[in-house]
């Protein structure tokens, strides 16, 4: 009976979810931002993991309202202090972690054309360890996000959850997987086992962000040159520190549009849920639900 209850209150809720973003759509408020805010800004959008059905659904409503950038070309651009040098309404994607399923995009960004760029944790990427938060509810995530980073380690290993157990199935790329999708993507770093930055202490941070450029380097063969903060989670003293190993952008997942006089450590990006629908895209990547979210917080 609980189950039931569950399954219909999700049911419920997927169908209020879509009948609001239907509504946020014909209100005409994301073609406004799209010809009014976001001409000569920088939309970066992040994902996770999508289907091949999906996600060339995804790229076939998109490419008729921006125009697709590599993200190399957007930071060109933002070096020069110039974005016009980008088409209007540039838009540019985004995956973290290197999960499998983004090897099975490759002929979906091959017959579009689109580079996106994926972050990926260096050290589950061509091993059959899982990413350390998937066997855990989301009250369970939270609560061990909070811990130091040694205690969270450890506190997982007597929960039988080492990070560096090895399943019989992988999550992330295998190192073939990952070399093929680097034909089709830039790869960048995301450090090496996803921790919460905060929760580290300095000496962690840079192992973490420098053993994962290097990690880029040795497996693909290219130069790192953007860092993919995990969960999107800063202060400070972590933007700070990345800069010191080398990298001159950073990436958070605030939703916000960039523009010249953004900071390049804080770069934004607009989280797409890997089941959104049509309008629910649409409406995310015009950033509404971002500037939605900053009016709340202001109120």
């Amino acid at each position: 009976m609980g189950e039931c209850l569950v399954s219909k209150g999700a049911r419920l809720e997927g169908h209020a979810r879509t009948v609001v973003f239907a509504l946020l759509r014909v209100s005409g408020l994301p073609l406004l931002a799209r010809h009014l805010i976001q001409k000569h800004r920088l939309t970066v959008l992040l994902f996770h993991q999508q289907s091949p059905g999906q996600f060339d659904r995804t790229l076939r409503i998109l490419k008729h309202r921006y125009n697709f950038v590599s993200l190399g070309e957007a930071l060109d651009a933002l070096e020069a202090g110039d974005l016009s040098r980008l088409p209007d309404r540039p838009l540019v994607l985004t995956f973290d972690d290197g999960r499998a399923s983004n090897a099975s995009l490759i002929p979906v960004l091959t017959l579009h054309g689109v580079r996106p760029t994926v972050f990926i944790a260096t050290e589950v990427v061509g091993t059959r360890r899982h990413f350390w938060w998937t066997h855990l509810t989301a009250g369970e995530v939270t609560s061990f996000q909070a811990l130091p980073d040694d205690e969270r380690r450890s506190s997982l290993s007597l929960r039988g959850l080492d990070p560096a157990r090895e399943y019989d199935e992988p999550q992330a790329l295998s190192a073939a997987e990952l070399t093929a999708l680097a034909s089709v993507a830039d790869i960048e770093p995301h450090t090496r086992t996803h921790p919460v930055l905060t929760r580290c202490t300095p000496e962690q941070i840079r192992d973490e962000v420098e053993g994962s450029m290097l990690d880029v380097t040795a497996l693909v063969g290219t130069r790192p040159r953007v860092f993919a903060y995990p969960n999107g989670v800063l202060s400070d003293e972590v933007a700070a520190l990345v800069a010191q190993c080398g990298l001159r952008f950073a990436v958070t997942t605030e939703p916000v549009l960039i523009d010249e006089h953004s900071d390049p450590m804080r770069l934004g990006r607009i989280f797409v849920r890997d089941g959104a629908g049509a309008s629910e895209l649409i409406v995310f990547a015009s950033g509404l639900q971002g500037a939605l979210k900053r009016l709340l917080r202001r109120a």
